[in-house]
């Protein structure tokens, strides 16, 4: 989304999570990224009316804000910061994040790196959509405005000149006469947490793509390069540096989800369901909302893609009339919303008093299935059930009980919300937020409870809602007996449950030991893996991992339990599906290791694009 800042305009997201806590406020404690529910986005005249007091008074976990000078308005951006960070997130516990708001893709004629203030348009060189030979051009702009919004122009972002700009700063220090030499530099000294980048989908535009492949360079690759650079440089000053990318949810499946985990932290898209056509500054302009999006589809799609990557994914629809519906589809997907109209120049306080609105706030409720309760088990064992609540659930904790009467429960570990496990739960409620993730599961090692894994066990499934409601789902009494084991075990380490693969080279990686005195061959021919329950293949075995070796010392395979599978998943069709292994060892035993469902995604570069 861009916006006009000649006009002494800003811009700000705020974010907000509704989680409550009985704790006293720490100012120096910000809001975790991770526990975010809902967001608002005000992208203009921060200057007027008391909108910065507005969201001082505001119970927004996040606020992003534009940090930028122009070339003719300063703004107090240091103290717009400090009053934000001493404000309450709506925990009460934490404060407020503060993010800053910067554009890389494009070069705006009214930032204070813009040499002189006439505009291209005004020259009447904008006749053509790509830039030839126009001598006169900053070496870095590619193209003229191409949406509507005056005095955008897309950038070659690779070029060092433009990083320089951004990041660097060193070639721009000694004139500028300005307390920052670059994007980047400002952003650190005022404070913020972190950096909201707009315009990331510069590098899908045909006329970035063409002077990129004039270069010989990859414009995906570019960019990913790009803000992991800024990430770099900003973690320098401070290691929590949060870097969110707006738009360009394509981009996962250029470069990949692993290599976006160590790019950005989060997503937020504009326009899923419904979008706004005005590019004006008046709030009453109805083509500024509820105008029906062009690509539903398409970013469900690749947002899906980062959700089950383990990314926050943040959507802003321009919707009035329609917010209610945003909210309810959002939460159905698990995804983070906020409806406002497109001059973004007002805080909205869309839903009512941060409630999803078609719920009624209720607990959440489901089924604690596996293991059997009185049930004999050794090594791995599935723990597996389902869950729903009408707002949205935020965790299954699996816990247990102490080996005295009156202990609290110990926590074990946090089952995932596993995308397609459980149909039939999904077509019996077919209305409820995020059906298709009911079903929950989490692979314990028996091996890891006290006593060597031997003994009785109770264990307890904790549900928690987005709204801080917690059910027991149910307990289950398992007796143990891995003293008297004689199959192998172990556990898959990658695709995690419910994780996502991706790639020809997926590595599979996992571990397995048997008991005394058996053994496990070292070429690894006779550990299994199954995808749908087809053999593929036997894993590269025989590799040393401390851990492993320190828990289980004097196992025939101690000091090689470790193994790995190279996975193409591109044999298979993007969606859910099983993986596992299975293991034989020296005296024919024969045991299951790791089942779990994961996802695949592969979606070509090309499918489904607007």
């Amino acid at each position: 989304m861009k916006r006009d800042n000649r006009n002494n305009n800003l811009c700000v997201l705020c974010v907000l999570c509704g989680l409550f806590f009985n704790l006293s406020f720490s100012q120096n404690s910000p809001m975790p990224l991770s526990s975010v529910r809902y967001w608002a986005y005000q992208i203009q005249d921060l200057d007027t009316g008391g909108a910065i007091q507005k969201i001082v008074d505001s119970t927004y976990d996040m606020v992003v804000i534009d940090p930028m000078v122009s070339h003719d308005y300063s703004f107090d951006t240091k103290d717009m910061v400090n009053r934000i960070k001493a404000s309450k997130a709506s925990d009460g516990v934490h404060r407020k994040l503060v993010i800053a708001y910067i554009d890389i893709g494009q070069a705006e004629e009214w930032r204070w790196y813009w040499d002189g203030h006439t505009t291209y348009e005004e020259k009447g060189e904008c006749k053509n959509s790509y830039v030839q030979a126009i001598q006169t051009w900053a070496p870095w702009v590619v193209a003229c405005d191409p949406d509507g919004w005056a005095g955008n122009y897309p950038v070659a972002f690779w070029e060092n000149d433009w990083k320089d700009i951004v990041i660097h700063g060193t070639a721009l220090g000694s004139h500028l006469g300005l307390y920052f030499d670059s994007m980047l530099d400002e952003v650190i000294q005022d404070g913020f947490d972190g950096i909201y980048l707009d315009w990331v989908e510069a590098w899908e535009m045909d006329t970035v793509q063409t002077r990129a492949q004039n270069e010989g360079k990859d414009p995906g690759q570019e960019m990913l390069n790009f803000i992991k650079e800024m990430r770099t440089y900003g973690k320098q000053y401070n290691p929590d540096f949060i870097v969110i990318q707006q738009n360009s949810s394509q981009l996962i499946n250029e470069v990949g989800a692993n290599a976006l985990k160590n790019t950005v932290d989060a997503i937020a898209q504009e326009g899923v369901w419904w979008d706004g056509n005005a590019i004006d500054d008046d709030w009453t302009n109805p083509d500024g909302y509820d105008q029906a999006s062009c690509c539903t589809g398409y970013y469900l799609t690749r947002l899906r893609a980062y959700q089950a990557a383990g990314f926050p994914v943040f959507v802003c629809d321009y919707a009035v009339q329609q917010a209610d519906a945003v909210y309810q589809k959002a939460a159905a997907e698990g995804f983070i919303a906020y409806a406002t109209r497109r001059p973004l120049n007002r805080l909205t306080t869309t839903p009512p008093d941060f409630v999803i609105p078609g719920g009624n706030d209720e607990e959440p409720f489901g089924s604690f299935d596996t293991p059997l309760d009185g049930s004999t088990v050794r090594s791995s064992v599935a723990v597996t059930g389902w869950v729903l609540d009408d707002v949205g659930v935020e965790s299954v904790k699996i816990y247990r009980e102490g080996n005295d009467p009156g202990n609290d429960l110990i926590y074990i570990g946090d089952a995932v919300l596993v995308e397609g496990a459980r149909p039939d739960v999904e077509q019996a409620y077919p209305t409820y937020p995020m059906n298709h993730k009911a079903g929950w599961g989490y692979m314990m090692l028996t091996n890891f409870l006290p006593n060597g894994g031997n003994g009785m066990f109770t264990l307890h499934a904790i549900a928690k809602d987005v709204s801080g409601h917690t059910v027991t789902l149910g307990t289950k009494t398992i007796t143990c007996d891995n003293a008297n084991a004689v199959k192998p075990f172990g556990a898959i380490d990658t695709p995690a449950q419910g994780g996502t693969a991706s790639g020809s080279n997926f590595i599979n990686w996992g571990w397995v030991l048997t008991p005394r005195p058996n053994s496990i061959p070292t070429d690894g021919s006779t550990i299994n893996v199954l995808v749908d329950g087809v053999h593929i293949g036997h894993p590269t075995y025989n590799i040393y991992r401390p851990d492993i070796a320190a828990l289980f010392p004097g196992y025939a395979n101690s000091n090689g339990a470790v193994g790995y599978f190279y996975l193409d998943t591109t044999q298979y069709e993007d969606g859910v599906h099983t993986i596992q292994w299975t293991v034989t060892d020296s005296a024919g035993n024969t045991e299951g290791i790791g089942s779990r469902y994961f996802v695949i995604r592969n979606n070509s570069r090309d499918a489904d694009r607007p």
